[in-house]
C-alpha cells in the first residue's frame, strides 16, 4: 500500500469515536476545513500520491498526514452528500497496487480526473460539505473471545524483564537480570546467551573470552533451540564484523564456517522463521560470500515479516548487490518515513551512501 494510504487510513481510523453500540466519525468543522485548504494547496495531489521521497521530509509530514486522512475520508464519503462517488475508482486503485503496479498506472488506470483536478474537487468538497457525521461501514464483525490473562512470576518473568532491559539499552540491568535468571532456572539457557548479549553491547573491554563462553555454554545445554543458535551465529558474526579487530584469514574462514553451520541448523530446524532466514541472508552478506546464495532466504524472510526493520535495511542492501537501484531507493525511503519527523537514523543514511557509492562504482568501507 502507498504511504499516503496508510497515513490516511490510520487517521480515518483515529476519527472513529464508539459510544455504547454505536460507532461514528468526529465531525469536521467549517472554519477547519478553511484553515485544511490553505495546508492542502501547499503539497499538490501529485506529490502526495508519487513523491514518497519528498514525506520524508519533517517540514512536510505533518500537513501530509493530514491530506491523506482528509483525502481517504473524501474519496469514501463525499458522495453521501451528492459529490462524485469515487469508491470504486479507489478500490479499482487499490487493486492495482496490490497487482504490483506503480503508483502512476494504478491512478491513471483507475481515475477518470488528474490529480490536479481530483486536487481542486477535493477542495471544493472541503469548502462546501455540510459535515455530516458520516455513514462508518462495518460489516459483519467477528465476535472475539474476552481477553484473559495469566500469571507469569519466577525465571519466566525475570528472562522477560531481560529482554525488555536488553533492547531499551540498560546493558547493565539486563545483565543482572539474565544472571538472576540462570540463578532462578540453570535450565534456561537464553539467562546465558543473554549475559553474554548484554555483556557483548556494553562494550566493555578486555571480556571477549568470557562473553564467548556464555554463548558456548548456552549452545551446549540447548543444541536444538533455534534461538540459541542464532545467539551463538550473531555474536561471531558481530565478532567478524567489528572493525577493531583482524582476524588471521585461516580463523576468519573457521569462524564463518561455524556460522553458517550453526545458522543452517536454525533454518533446518525451523525453515518459516523469519529470523533464522534473516541470519542466513546476513551470512551470505559477509566479505569473501556470494551474496546470490542468499537471496532466497532474504525473499523468504520479506515474504514472512516484511514490515521489520531489520529485514527492510536487508532487503535494501541485496538491492544495491542485484543493482536495483529503484528497488534499494523505494525501500530506504520507506525506512526513512516512519520517523522521519525525528531525523534520520545513522544506519539508514549508510544506506543511501552504500547506495551512491555502488552507483559510482566505488568501493564502499564499512571501517572508513
Amino acid at each position: 500500500m502507498p504511504r499516503w494510504y496508510e497515513e490516511g487510513l490510520a487517521g480515518y481510523i483515529a476519527r472513529m469515536q464508539v459510544d455504547g453500540g454505536g460507532v461514528e466519525f468526529d465531525r469536521f468543522t467549517r472554519s477547519g476545513n478553511e484553515g485544511f485548504v490553505s495546508l492542502s494547496e501547499s503539497l499538490s495531489m501529485e506529490r502526495l500520491l508519487y513523491s514518497d521521497d519528498a514525506l520524508a521530509s519533517p517540514r512536510l509530514i505533518q500537513i501530509a498526514n493530514l491530506k491523506s486522512s482528509g483525502l481517504l475520508h473524501y474519496l469514501l464519503h463525499a458522495y453521501e452528500e451528492g459529490f462524485v462517488d469515487r469508491r470504486s475508482q479507489l478500490r479499482k486503485y487499490l487493486e492495482y497496487l496490490l497487482e504490483g503496479r506503480n503508483p502512476r498506472y494504478a491512478y491513471d488506470r483507475a481515475f477518470d480526473v488528474t490529480t490536479a483536478q481530483l486536487d481542486e474537487e477535493f477542495h471544493n468538497y472541503l469548502l462546501t460539505s455540510s459535515r455530516p457525521a458520516g455513514t462508518v461501514l462495518t460489516g459483519a464483525l467477528d465476535v472475539v473471545a474476552p481477553l484473559s490473562s495469566s500469571a507469569i512470576e519466577g525465571a519466566p518473568l525475570t528472562l522477560a524483564l531481560g529482554e525488555l532491559a536488553l533492547n531499551s539499552g540498560n546493558f547493565e540491568v539486563a545483565k543482572m537480570l539474565f544472571e538472576l535468571t540462570t540463578e532462578q532456572d540453570a535450565s534456561l539457557a537464553r539467562g546465558l546467551s543473554g549475559v553474554g548479549d548484554a555483556l557483548r553491547m556494553s562494550e566493555v573491554e578486555g571480556m571477549d573470552q568470557r562473553i564467548a563462553s556464555y554463548f558456548i555454554q548456552a549452545l551446549e545445554m540447548a543444541p536444538q533451540d533455534v534461538n540459541i543458535l542464532l545467539d551463538y551465529g550473531e555474536y561471531w558474526e558481530a565478532e567478524l564484523e567489528n572493525c577493531e579487530k583482524i582476524w588471521p584469514d585461516p580463523q576468519r574462514r573457521a569462524i564463518s564456517d561455524d556460522i553458517l553451520e550453526h545458522f543452517q541448523r536454525a533454518v533446518q530446524l525451523n525453515p518459516i522463521s523469519p529470523e533464522a532466514n534473516l541470519a542466513m541472508g546476513e551470512y551470505f552478506l559477509l566479505p569473501g560470500a556470494d551474496w546470490s546464495d542468499g537471496v532466497d532466504y532474504q525473499r523468504r524472510a520479506f515474504d514472512l515479516l516484511p514490515a521489520d526493520t531489520f529485514i527492510m535495511e536487508q532487503a535494501v542492501r541485496y538491492a544495491i548487490a542485484a543493482d536495483d537501484y529503484v528497488d534499494a531507493e523505494r525501500l530506504i525511503s520507506e525506512l526513512a518515513q516512519p520517523i522521519h519527523y525525528f531525523g534520520e537514523p545513522g544506519w539508514v543514511t549508510d544506506l543511501r551512501e552504500r547506495l551512491l557509492r555502488k552507483r559510482r562504482g566505488e568501493s564502499y568501507n564499512e571501517c572508513g
